[in-house]
């Protein structure tokens, strides 16, 4: 099936997008948590709002740079893509993880790799 033949330039296309997700969506993720944790918003608000848009968008932006590919690689690159994000955006915003955050995490790198797999 044309969908599931995944030649390995689609991976490579899937990296270089995964890539440019760590850099602009963890800079993005922190600065948006800089902004409304300033403003008093909560943690909730501040954590699963971006990363919920983060993890839809990388799924969305692999998706489209792949023609619709589906495979399980693809799967985990869309999963690590949003686990960097997420660490990026915590080195560059506090440096601490903490247990609702990552619970958003989960979160985030389920819907990304539903979009791709």
């Amino acid at each position: 099936m044309p969908t599931f033949d995944v030649q390995p330039v689609v991976y490579v296309k899937a990296s270089a997008v995964g890539c440019a997700v760590v850099i602009g969506g963890g800079i993005l993720w922190a600065l948006f948590n800089f902004i409304f944790i300033n403003l008093g918003f909560s943690i909730l608000t501040s954590a699963a709002l971006p990363a919920l848009l983060i993890g839809y968008g990388t799924g969305e932006l692999i998706n489209a740079a792949v023609n619709a590919k589906r495979s399980k690689g693809l799967a985990y690159i869309a999963a690590g893509s949003v686990a960097g994000t997420f660490i990026f955006a915590q080195v560059i915003y506090s440096g601490r993880i903490e247990f609702f955050g990552l619970i958003v995490l989960a979160v985030s790198v389920y819907t990304a790799v539903q979009r791709v797999k």
